[in-house]
């Protein structure tokens, strides 16, 4: 119950675009959602909801399909053409039942397609729904604005720190850094899961529902077959064709498991995200490297993704005494180091391997290089070849110290226009105590 009056409450707060021809049914529905929206814009065809979108961005669109100048779905596409980043939700309002508009309404995404006459019920219910899904992802963008103003916060903390040449103030702002970001990870994680559990659960039981839909049909196929005439026969076999319900029920199928991968995915990417930024102070425990480098690419993948290939060689190796938290740290910097070296299109690969009672993390890119008169100098702190702004010259060597302090090393090979690759040894045993 507080559930749905705060999804009234929310609703109260945003822009609709209504478009429709016909005037009667215009009037009708203009009158019966100016109760349920704060701000309502109306059109009598695509041409103006067009127009009315570009002007004042709605947060939801309801739209009729056939309509004079412009018709719904071609509305709808340029729509999507301009908000491909919002997705702003769609439904389809209409008196068109065919199977041909209903494809191209889901192709387009649409949120709803409904049916006129449409029960003023369920379109009030569809609506809640909808303003529950944008008051979600509403909160998940105000973590993600704090993330960003967080990080920014501390960034210029560090800078402020490298200009009073204090390297270890500097490794302390940063473990605070990781320890907030580890706060507000388990914040935005827990807003992502809940709507995740919702959507999650709604697809189990999705599942069950065609299964028993498919019961239903295969059983009244049988009965089709043995009781009734000839011509019953046909007319249902036609029907089932015109209809496309062998390939609707295995459509359904498939997108159910296509949402249901994407979510197990949404859902370990927020795992990765809260096992990375954790904040484990001098805590050393028996770690996979192998998965520190997969958890670390799921976090940074979009440091990556727009401008490198990933190239993955990761052996069989024994698991190895550390710090997973602050290893991850080394790991992302040279990822994302690596990435900001690539010009254009290139290639990142990453490497483990087992050398006796040692194991190797080789990071190669195939970036500008590094000038050999920079090579000495790379891990010293503040020292970065980055335009102004863009580095504070700590990631390489808040790294060497971590790996110092693990009993390993870390060395570099470069040559121009070519490439660079990092080679981090680590002792399989560690040590056993890692200071701050």
């Amino acid at each position: 119950m507080k559930a749905d009056i705060a999804d009234k409450e929310y609703l109260k707060s945003l822009t609709l675009l209504y478009v429709e021809d016909e005037r009667d049914t215009r009037d009708m529905f203009a009158m019966f959602l100016r109760r349920l929206v704060g701000v309502l814009i109306v059109a009598t065809n695509g041409a103006e909801g067009l127009d009315a979108y570009r002007r004042q961005t709605p947060d939801i669109v309801i739209t009729d399909i056939n309509m004079p100048v412009m018709d719904g779905l071609t509305m709808v596409r340029e729509i999507r053409a301009l908000d491909t980043g919002t997705q702003v939700p769609i439904f389809i309002l209409t008196a068109h039942e065919e199977v041909d508009y209903l494809k191209s309404s889901i192709h387009l995404g649409t949120l709803e397609y409904l049916v006129k006459p449409v029960d003023t019920r369920v379109l009030i219910e569809s609506l809640l729904r909808c303003a529950r899904h944008l008051h979600d992802r509403q909160i998940v963008r105000e973590y993600q604005k704090q993330l960003v103003t967080l990080n920014e916060k501390l960034e210029k903390l560090v800078a402020e720190e490298v200009g009073k040449n204090r390297e270890k103030d500097i490794m302390l702002l940063q473990q605070d850094k990781l320890a907030s970001l580890g706060h507000l990870a388990a914040g935005v994680a827990h807003e992502i899961n809940n709507p995740l559990g919702f959507i999650m659960s709604n697809l189990g039981t999705l599942k069950g529902y065609v299964e028993n839909i498919e019961q239903y049909t295969s059983l009244l196929q049988r009965l089709i077959a043995r009781d009734s005439t000839q011509e019953t026969q046909h007319l249902s076999g036609e029907a089932s064709q015109k209809l496309d319900i062998e390939y609707i029920l295995k459509d359904i199928r498939d997108l159910i498991s296509e949402s249901t991968e994407g979510a197990e995915r949404v859902k370990q990417i927020v795992i990765d995200l809260k096992d990375f930024a954790r904040s484990d102070g001098d805590y050393l425990k028996e770690t996979d490297l192998n998965q520190c480098v997969q958890s670390t690419i799921n976090v940074v993948r979009n440091e990556i993704k727009y401008v490198a290939d990933l190239v993955l060689h990761l052996d069989e190796i024994p698991k190895i005494i550390c710090n997973p938290q602050q290893i991850n740290q080394v790991i992302a910097n040279l990822l994302v180091n690596a990435a900001h070296a690539i010009t254009g299109r290139g290639t990142i690969t990453v490497t483990t391997l087992h050398e006796n009672d040692h194991v190797r993390l080789i990071v190669t890119d195939t970036g500008c290089g590094i000038l050999p008169e920079n090579i000495t100098h790379i891990f010293a702190p503040f020292f970065t070849t980055k335009e102004v702004g863009q580095g504070t010259g700590l990631g390489l060597s808040i790294s060497n110290n971590i790996i110092n302090r693990h009993g390993g090393t870390i060395g570099v090979a470069s040559e121009i226009d070519k490439g660079t690759t990092f080679t981090v040894t680590l002792p399989v045993n560690g040590r056993r105590e890692v200071s701050a």
